[in-house]
């Protein structure tokens, strides 16, 4: 658009339109993770970049056609030749956009060696190519349009951009490792001069994605993250769908470099990995293609994989020193009364327990971590449809928070709770499939059978009821007690069954149940 508008193609309005509304071009990046936030940034880009152009064009109706050409200047020409490297540059187009539409698909584009390798190849010698283009360019050509560098030429415009964003990422990299660079650390505290940043970042020619990027990697939070460090951050809609949060929290370090929210860095252990539960996350992981089997470890007391024998590279052992060692986060899936036998050091690793009544300072005790997460998910996570409230030390980082959240967002919603109290709360509530539930279940079809109807179509009925109900709970646009109340409101046959059952002390049973279920479950913490 610049070169449009120097050479007189188009109106000083169309151009700060233009500019304005792409300042969220980079938003694609969050798509995948954040679909809701990304769209929201490009309408957002797109409307202040409409408002802009037609406010430019109303204040500077003078320039509506003047370009930044003098009005005698001789118009641009086009460019005598199209040089050799700029022929091969454009080769690359094709494989580059194959690979860039399999990643926006999420296709695992390290599944296999081959494909990796052409990846790889196809990034070198474009990335080169780009380097040696800009170097050869004439800067005075660029202007004026003669040799390679002609105004308007989008391979020069991109091999600029490519040296912009490749030094970029050498300073950002060697500054985290040569000078300790934290980039979580530095925002954390700094949180109100975020947006200036992005403003001064934004100044960088294609150095736009690295915002959203940092932004779907949990580095960088998208509101204040100091308000988030004790309560619960996400959020739930109408329809009870959880939107993915992140919390901050006090700085922590991470083993390998500090990248834990590259999703292409880090290893996942999961000790009992292939049972009930560990076996659900790990295999939701590998279907959505969170993790690569490559990055996975699971640990069991056979050895044997299992149904993981068809993930390919996923390593399933005995030894969980092993299991701890080779990974950077430690997910402990065994039974509550197993865990004493576990025995690992894990000291210097983000553990996340998803066992029942276990607390935290007893997972601190046995393994020696301080950076901890109590999650209760349920094996519903499989198919995506678990519910998984978590717990997190204060020593937690913000990246850790944040790939807490991503795993457990690819299992289905997600809640934080600000207290333990609560994760011990949700063991009854929401922990076991399908719980308090199921147990209502079962007792309207053994009310049914004690009526004398057929057992089989009682439960067919109540199951199919079921289902239906919780849809209908989900998606309606009010709560279960506007429900209720709606009920009542109405009489009938139903109602009177709601007072018959209050009366009946229905609801204090269930309160006493899940009581009763959360003194089991706190109980080893109560000791402390």
């Amino acid at each position: 658009m610049v070169t449009q508008y120097v050479a007189g193609r188009t109106s000083f309005g169309a151009f700060v339109a233009v500019l304005t509304a792409t300042m969220g071009d980079a938003a694609f990046l969050l798509l995948a993770r954040e679909p809701l936030t990304g769209l929201a940034m490009m309408l957002l880009g797109l409307s202040t970049g409409v408002l802009t152009g037609a406010a430019t064009e109303g204040l500077l109706p003078d320039w509506r056609s003047r370009s930044a050409l003098p009005a005698d200047a001789d118009p641009v020409p086009a460019a005598p030749h199209t040089p050799l490297l700029h022929r091969l540059w454009t080769v690359l187009l094709l494989p580059g956009a194959v690979f860039a539409l399999l990643e926006a698909l999420q296709v695992d584009l390290g599944a296999s060696s081959l494909l990796k390798g052409a990846v790889l190849a196809t990034g070198v010698v474009g990335a080169l190519m780009g380097v040696a283009i800009w170097i050869a360019d004439d800067p005075a050509g660029r202007e004026a349009g003669k040799g390679g560098g002609d105004a308007g030429n989008p391979v020069s415009d991109t091999a600029m951009v490519t040296v912009w964003v490749i030094a970029a990422f050498l300073a950002f990299e060697l500054g985290r490792a040569d000078f300790g660079l934290d980039l979580a650390e530095l925002v954390d505290g700094a949180w109100m001069a975020l947006p200036l940043l992005g403003v001064l970042i934004g100044f960088l020619p294609g150095c736009g994605p690295p915002i959203p990027a940092a932004l779907r990697s949990g580095v960088l939070p998208i509101t204040n993250p100091s308000s988030r460090s004790s309560a619960p951050i996400s959020t739930m809609t109408r329809s009870g769908r959880s939107r993915r949060a992140s919390t901050a929290g006090s700085a922590g370090t991470f083993s390998r470099g500090n990248t834990m929210a590259d999703q292409g860095t880090w290893t996942l252990g999961i000790v009992g990995g292939t049972g009930w539960l560990g076996g659900a996350i790990a295999t939701r992981l590998l279907t959505r293609r969170f993790l690569t089997p490559q990055r996975l470890w699971l640990s069991n007391r056979s050895g044997a994989h299992g149904a993981f024998a068809a993930w390919r590279g996923t390593t399933v052992t005995t030894d969980n020193a092993a299991l701890v060692e080779a990974s950077d986060v430690v997910m402990l899936a065994v039974r509550p009364g197993d865990f004493a036998a576990v025995r690992i050091d894990a000291s210097d690793k983000l553990v996340v327990s998803v066992m029942a009544s276990v607390p935290v300072a007893r997972i601190a005790e046995l393994t020696g971590a301080s950076r901890i997460v109590r999650a209760m998910p349920n094996p519903s996570v499989e198919f995506g449809e678990g519910f998984t409230p978590w717990y997190a030390t204060r020593e937690t980082s913000l990246r850790d928070r944040a790939l807490v959240s991503a795993i457990f967002d690819t299992c289905g919603p997600t809640e934080v709770l600000a207290s333990e109290d609560h994760i011990d709360y949700f063991t009854g509530l929401t922990g076991p499939v399908p719980g308090f539930l199921g147990y209502v279940a079962d007792a309207m079809i053994q009310a049914a059978v004690d009526h004398g109807i057929e057992r089989g179509l009682a439960e067919r009925a109540v199951r199919h009821h079921c289902v239906a109900a919780a849809h209908e709970i989900d998606r309606a646009p009010y709560d279960p007690a506007q429900m209720v109340k709606m009920t009542l409101d109405y009489g009938g046959t139903t109602a009177a069954g709601f007072r018959a059952a209050d009366a009946a002390g229905a609801r204090k049973a269930i309160a006493a149940g899940l009581r009763a279920a959360w003194e089991v479950a706190r109980k080893d913490r109560s000791k402390d």
